[in-house]
């Protein structure tokens, strides 16, 4: 899933310390919310049928697909000014495949269940492979974290 060659990218403004601590917590967030979004969705989607259980579980897929959205926008090679990427906190980041996550059918899809209500909505498939998106996010963290450990030892303390 993880590619070890170097993407090119564009060049990306400079930040201090207490900026690259906040960016560093604003990425480890989305990862522990993914996490636990995830467990809560995979401990659910067996519960019951009745409306709220329904409802839970909705709830629970949403969370879980709205943090794997960011944390893939956090893995690419570019972004807006203002978008924590991981390329802020340690460069040059390895290429990170995800090519579950980052198929355009996939992220399409993202996008419009997690937007505004939109007409084709009801037609894209409810089934989402958790286990795939675990699995990718999951190496990418890691490898991330260990890219951390190396080039940017005064930042590892902020993720858990």
């Amino acid at each position: 899933m993880v590619g070890r060659s170097e993407r090119k990218h564009h060049p990306r403004p400079t930040h201090g310390q207490a900026a690259l601590r906040t960016a560093a917590k604003c990425a480890s967030y989305e990862f522990e919310m993914f996490m636990a979004a995830s467990n809560l969705w995979l401990r659910l989607r067996t519960s019951s049928n009745t409306p709220d259980g329904v409802a839970l579980r909705n709830i629970a897929l949403e969370a879980t697909l709205i943090h794997a959205r960011n944390l893939r926008d956090f893995f690419s090679p570019n972004g807006r000014r203002n978008d924590v990427l991981a390329r802020d906190l340690v460069a040059p980041l390895p290429r990170i495949a995800m090519p579950y996550l980052r198929r355009a059918s996939t992220g399409r899809r993202i996008d419009r269940l997690l937007a505004h209500p939109s007409y084709d909505r009801s037609r894209l498939s409810k089934q989402w492979p958790i286990g795939i998106l675990r699995t990718e996010l999951g190496q990418a963290w890691e490898l991330f974290l260990d890219r951390v450990a190396r080039d940017a030892p005064n930042l590892r303390s902020v993720f858990r």
